[in-house]
């Protein structure tokens, strides 16, 4: 049985895992800061404080890797 999908899923739930804890711990920051919550363009433009922009771009880092993989795995299960 051929199962070289496994560690390749198990690392997208695990990044989305990571990509949950990381977008509640942004949106509380920003949130506590600021009074609302962030406008569309949040992953375009950079914040002027220090922790919000801190946990703004470890949110985009995560959701670049998010990204990556969830192609990985749509590519292998097309191929």
């Amino acid at each position: 049985m051929d199962q070289w999908w496994l560690p390749l899923a198990l690392g997208v739930l695990a990044t989305l895992t990571v990509y949950m804890y990381v977008s509640r711990k942004h949106l509380l920051v920003y949130v506590a800061h600021y009074k609302s919550m962030p406008t569309r363009n949040w992953i375009l433009r950079a914040d002027p404080d220090p922790e919000v922009e801190r946990w703004r771009r470890r949110r985009l880092l995560v959701t670049g890797l998010l990204l990556v993989l969830v192609i990985l795995q749509l590519v292998t299960f097309i191929t």
